[in-house]
């Protein structure tokens, strides 16, 4: 089976290896989405979209290009050691236990 260096198929295989890697979706939705932004970019400016034919100087222009025209964009939230809910964020009316509190050594 030949080797495909074209960037659609190569988003593809990552995907899938992402998938039997055990990333969680949100992960791989947020991977996804940056790298069809890269894929964008290139088609509309005429670039080459296989991976074989792309250089140091096509990924630094994207970058400029990032950095100049696109708002930042947070990374997907992190969810805590006990998947309940995210960090930083609450469950609305929940109270912590008391095995969750913390207690100074005796």
């Amino acid at each position: 089976m030949a080797r495909t260096t074209d960037l659609p198929a190569l988003l593809d295989g990552f995907r899938l290896s992402c998938l039997a890697e055990g990333k969680r979706l949100t992960t791989i939705r947020w991977y996804m989405g940056k790298l069809k932004i890269f894929l964008r970019y290139l088609q509309t400016q005429e670039l080459p979209t296989d991976a074989a034919e792309l250089t140091t100087t096509h990924l630094r222009t994207f970058l400029v290009h990032l950095r100049e025209n696109v708002r930042p964009v947070l990374a997907p939230p992190v969810p805590n050691q006990t998947g309940l809910g995210m960090i930083g964020q609450g469950i609305k009316g929940a109270r912590p236990s008391s095995a969750s509190t913390t207690r100074p050594f005796h």
